[in-house]
């Protein structure tokens, strides 16, 4: 992970944890699983709300960089979790599903979670009318994006690691990253995620979709948020 990225996590972590938390029931406590951890500033942000947090990522050094932190880390993929089943009482990413296939991804989710649990999933839709998978027509906006985002920035953790954020978010390999996205207009969004987690509900926020499910106690039944 660079130095950008990094600090791009950090930045990033106190929104989202804070998104996290709003679709949390009750207090709290029990067994999470940060799906794309990271650096792991999420999970680490989120240690107060758990008894446990463990972090997944299949990069190695995203791994480290949790370990690092006293986050327990795991490198695996989402299509393929290396836990027992029920083994969390929530499960939450951000921006990570779309590089899985959710097919096999959501229905591992679903395998995990304990019974009453919640599944907290955000992740990036197309722009409506956009064909999926589309990344080259998005690199355009998401750099003029990262450009109008460096005076905030900059006033909330100085102007050296504000340019070091934007620097990485303009680079090519952030370019590459972005044209090997891939993002599900709302409608076949929303279609997919039904598909594996039945009565889940949905939230959009511009171009981001949280998906909030409840596994129910009889798994037969389904989950219902």
């Amino acid at each position: 992970m660079t130095g950008g990225l990094l600090r791009w996590e950090e930045l990033k972590a106190p929104a989202t944890s804070a998104l996290v938390r709003t679709y949390l029931p009750g207090t709290g406590g029990g067994r999470a699983l940060d799906l794309g951890c990271g650096s792991a500033a999420v999970a680490a942000a989120l240690a107060g709300d758990f008894d446990t947090v463990v972090g997944l990522d299949p990069d190695p050094s995203a791994v480290r960089r949790a370990r690092a932190r006293e986050v327990a880390a795991v490198r695996a993929e989402a299509e393929r979790l290396p836990f027992r089943d029920a083994a969390f009482d929530c499960v939450y990413s951000y921006g990570a599903l779309h590089h899985a296939r959710p097919h096999r991804a959501l229905p591992e989710i679903a395998r995990v979670l304990a019974p009453g649990g919640v599944a907290v999933l955000a992740d990036f839709c197309a722009t409506p009318g956009t064909p999926a998978g589309r990344g080259l027509s998005r690199i355009a906006p998401i750099l003029a994006t990262a450009v109008a985002a460096l005076p905030g920035y900059a006033r909330r953790a100085g102007v050296s690691t504000a340019l070091r954020v934007t620097a990485y978010r303009l680079s090519p390999a952030w370019v590459r990253h972005v044209r090997r996205d891939v993002f599900l207009p709302p409608a076949q969004f929303r279609a997919v995620y039904r598909a594996s987690l039945q009565g889940a509900r949905f939230h959009q926020q511009n171009g981001l979709i949280v998906v909030v499910w409840r596994k129910t106690s009889d798994p037969a039944s389904g989950g219902t948020a």
